[in-house]
């Protein structure tokens, strides 16, 4: 099965650079829309695209009975409970209060230490299990002096390679209560990957090739296979090959995984490729 995810953003740069988002088979086959920019309302119909939409098109997965359980629970603490959930993962994508907070008063805690103890004490109302956080790292915590409020986030990961927006977001307010969560983490990760046969996180391709069906994909193939500058020590290192040819820039390539639904998820390359034109920067995802 061959999967296309494409997203083109405008830049804020003059050149109006677009960013776009791949996935295809080792065969480079692809399904998706073109990648030419187009003028006006054409252009803006172009600009977010995931083919993800159409591949999950009809698919709806309904919370885990603990999931729906928990919330009844949390509904009892906060009776103006606000929730969302996503349908390709039956994951709650959000929690809020309409009419205030998910927390009391903390006043003398860490904000951090508020925000992750809160995130564990209500994994089952997330719709997430306790392997879920085993492996994450923090990439930001953002305080506002305008409103008091700190902006706390998590990425998920395995095996130390990062999940591909897996983002776990968390507000605090200057009193120390919660205000709301956003979570994209993928539920039931690691059991995801072993029935993707990636248990090992090894790629079955390799940079260069992913260049190169990248390449092909732009109407830009290769003579050659591009050297590779840079070998990765470990899997969560970068690689980095030969721009030759296709990008102004060297191309450095990170191993990540891809979440498609509930139970799916694709080990991939992530790389940008910066036009000769300069006129386009692209950021592939390529299946391993």
């Amino acid at each position: 099965m061959n999967y296309f995810f494409r997203r083109v953003l405008k830049s804020h740069t003059a050149c109006c650079s677009f960013i776009a988002l791949l996935i295809t088979m080792p065969s480079g086959m692809v399904l998706g829309a073109e990648h030419t920019a187009e003028a006006g309302a054409q252009a803006d119909e172009h600009r977010h695209f995931d083919a993800r939409v159409d591949f999950n098109r009809g698919f709806r997965l309904r919370p885990r009975a603990t999931n729906l359980q928990a919330i009844t629970a949390l509904t009892r603490q906060v009776p103006n409970l606000a929730v969302t959930y996503d349908d390709t993962t039956g994951a709650v994508r959000s929690l809020s209060n309409h009419t205030g907070y998910l927390t009391a008063a903390k006043r003398r805690q860490d904000v951090l230490a508020i925000a992750l103890d809160y995130v564990k004490a209500n994994l089952p109302s997330l719709g997430l299990q306790p392997e879920d956080l085993k492996d994450y790292e923090i990439t930001d915590q953002v305080y506002s002096k305008v409103t008091g409020a700190t902006h706390i986030y998590l990425r998920q990961r395995h095996q130390g390679l990062p999940v591909f927006n897996g983002q776990l977001h968390v507000n605090v307010n200057r009193d120390g209560r919660v205000i709301s969560i956003n979570n994209a983490f993928m539920p039931g990760l690691a059991s995801a990957v072993t029935t993707a046969r990636a248990a090992t996180a090894r790629p079955r391709v390799d940079l260069p090739t992913a260049v190169m069906s990248a390449a092909q994909h732009l109407g830009m193939p290769l003579d050659r296979s591009p050297r590779t500058l840079r070998s990765a020590r470990s899997l969560q290192d970068v690689t980095s090959v030969d721009p030759s040819g296709i990008s102004l820039a060297p191309i450095e390539g990170r191993l990540m995984w891809l979440p498609v639904r509930q139970g799916v998820v694709r080990l991939v390359w992530n790389f940008q490729i910066h036009t000769l034109d300069e006129d386009r920067i692209y950021n592939f995802t390529v299946d391993t």
